[in-house]
């Protein structure tokens, strides 16, 4: 989807900027919906004993 979407933006506009401009602002929403993550309910894998072969 990302080639259609960038071409789209890059013909509306007449640069290819705004595609790269639509990826940044993607990156940073997803660096901070990353922040509101729940992981309480993993499980602690340092606490385990390792498995002997």
């Amino acid at each position: 989807m990302a080639p259609y979407i960038t071409g789209f933006l890059a013909d509306n506009t007449g640069s290819l900027a705004s595609g790269f401009y639509l990826a940044a602002i993607l990156l940073v929403v997803g660096f901070i919906a990353s922040f509101f993550l729940d992981e309480s309910n993993r499980p602690n894998v340092a606490d385990e004993e390792p498995v002997k072969a």
